[in-house]
């Protein structure tokens, strides 16, 4: 038994979550990219879907909310997302910001696990999540749609021919719009005229991705839920996009820099180290200018990258470049060893740092994210601190967190 949860206008409702003054309102995100990428079903309910322009939004619908786009609060409201599932649901596939998959199959009330984790999503997350769950992933996800928004839906093998009659085969999910319109071509229009065609003209006329789209939409599962432990995770990964663009190399840094830290700070939390760090700043073009840094000894702490980190920014970044987004990964994660000391390094030195982290991640776990920080990631930081955080209370928004917690007022802890 597979359960997919599927977030209701994710990015929109991440918003609403934190402006509770536009709930019930028509809302949309995009405003730095010129198009709606995200919309609240009360602005779908006026015509407007992705990719609409703003300026038409903004001449056609003045009573919408029209809002930047801030994907560290969305990538954020995920993790919590994917963290409240596991509570009942170990083996979760992480599909994406807005959904994930989950085995239910060993566990002895999934139907009423299902029903607690929908409860405290919306509770502790203040957005509304569909649920859907079937014998495998493609009908589970089919089943997430069935009664979107705030819905919940279970396909057994009762209802199971009923809800793909009502499905469009266009809306099966891996069914791209070629193979669909060669479908909708032989006359077959329904999900359950697609299931009705013999397995030996399917394997005929399509390939393998598409046979297995076929048997999991019959009802036999053949796509297992792929989950990932923390120790088989290969990489870290931490991006941002910001408005305006800037030619500042010292904004670009700090940016790199609080990525640094935010990914050493997941390294940490998984137990790992990192033997290679990359990084890439992508220009107002949509062109990518990148560099490698290669760790003699792996780490977790920012304090060994980012002295490391500044001279091949140096090289890769170009004066009068409009840059818009940055990112970072950290690669060749493995459990910390015993490693070869740096020749310069004591190992009372090795021991005050790892002391060190282990203070900031207890005062971050208590008093939320970047409660300290680098004195490279101050401008980052300050400027997350100019955006309306979760509350309209927070009227001294520096000293909080996106999730409300509230931030010491010391800002650095040291430049390197």
């Amino acid at each position: 038994m597979i359960l997919h949860v599927d977030g209701d206008a994710f990015f929109a409702m991440c918003e609403v979550s934190r402006r509770p003054d536009l709930r019930g309102k028509p809302v949309v995100v995009g405003r730095e990219r010129g198009i709606v990428t995200a919309a609240t079903y009360e602005a779908k309910a006026l015509g407007i879907s992705r990719a609409t322009p703003i300026h038409e939004v903004r001449s056609r619908f003045p009573q919408v909310a029209i809002l930047p786009s801030d994907f560290e609060l969305y990538a954020q409201v995920s993790k919590r997302m994917y963290a409240i599932v596991r509570r009942y649901a170990p083996l979760v596939e992480e599909y994406g910001t807005d959904e994930c998959f989950a085995d239910l199959t060993h566990l002895q009330n999934p139907l009423e696990d299902a029903r607690r984790i929908k409860e405290e999503l919306q509770n502790e997350l203040n957005i509304t999540f569909s649920l859907g769950i079937g014998p495998t992933k493609v009908l589970a996800k089919l089943a997430s749609k069935h009664k979107k928004p705030n819905g919940f839906w279970v396909i057994t093998p009762e209802n199971r021919k009923e809800c793909l009659a009502q499905t469009p085969v266009q809306f099966v999910w891996g069914l791209g719009p070629k193979t669909s319109a060669r479908l909708q071509g032989m006359g077959v229009l329904t999900s359950l005229q697609f299931t009705e065609l013999p397995r030996a003209r399917v394997c005929e006329l399509f390939n393998a991705p598409i046979l297995d789209l076929w048997t999991e939409l019959n009802g036999t599962s053949v796509l297992a839920v792929d989950y990932v432990n923390a120790t088989d995770q290969k990489s870290i990964q931490r991006t941002r996009s910001f408005s305006p663009a800037t030619t500042d190399s010292g904004m670009l840094f700090s940016e790199l820099s609080q990525h640094i830290e935010n990914g050493c700070r997941r390294a940490r939390k998984l137990g790992v180290v990192a033997s290679s760090v990359s990084f890439f700043l992508k220009t107002q073009a949509f062109t990518f200018h990148t560099g490698t840094l290669d760790l003699v000894l792996p780490t977790n702490n920012p304090g060994d990258i980012l002295p490391l980190l500044r001279a091949p920014f140096l090289r890769t970044y170009r004066p009068q470049t409009l840059y818009r987004t940055t990112g970072i990964t950290l690669s060749g994660l493995r459990e910390p060893v015993s490693l070869q000391e740096n020749l310069f390094e004591t190992n009372h030195t090795h021991e005050k740092s790892q002391k060190l982290m282990q203070a900031i991640d207890s005062l971050e776990h208590r008093f939320g994210e970047h409660t300290v920080f680098f004195g490279t990631s101050a401008r980052s930081v300050h400027e997350d601190a100019e955006r309306p955080f979760a509350s309209a209370m927070h009227e001294e928004s520096l000293f909080y967190t996106h999730e409300g917690a509230k931030r010491f007022p010391i800002p650095f802890m040291g430049s390197v």
